[in-house]
């Protein structure tokens, strides 16, 4: 497994891109940026006008920021939800295996995976493959 440091860890990438004013919002936002921080190289970032918006519109950022929070919240409650039906899936076929033992089971899946490829070759099946 690769080992990162914090520093690594916090670096995204896409805040060091230049901006390229390609289109009228753009070359607002670079115009005045740049005449904000007059960077030396004369290039304005990402990182650069999220700070200058941040700092000057911190309304707009917190929506942002609320709104980023919140699918990420949801999408970790979807996939605990996902992961406990996993569990409950793998219990059930636990307590199968304990109740008509190893042996019976396997037998069992053998049948469940031979249906499963019967129903998936069918005619129309194979035409989309």
């Amino acid at each position: 497994m690769e080992t990162i440091n914090a520093k690594e860890y916090n670096n995204t990438p896409a805040l060091s891109e230049e901006v390229a004013p390609d289109n009228d919002l753009k070359n607002i936002l670079v115009e005045y940026v740049g005449e904000l921080y007059n960077p030396e190289d004369k290039n304005v970032t990402v990182e650069m006008i999220v700070e200058a918006v941040a700092k000057d519109f911190p309304e707009f950022i917190l929506a942002l920021a609320e709104e980023n929070f919140f699918r990420g919240y949801h999408q970790g409650i979807q996939d605990i939800n996902s992961g406990m039906d996993k569990f409950a899936k793998l219990s059930e076929q636990v307590k199968n295996i304990e109740k008509i033992g190893l042996d019976s089971y396997r037998e069992l899946y053998k049948n469940e995976l031979k249906y499963e490829e019967k129903r998936k070759s069918c005619k129309l099946c194979e035409k989309q493959e």
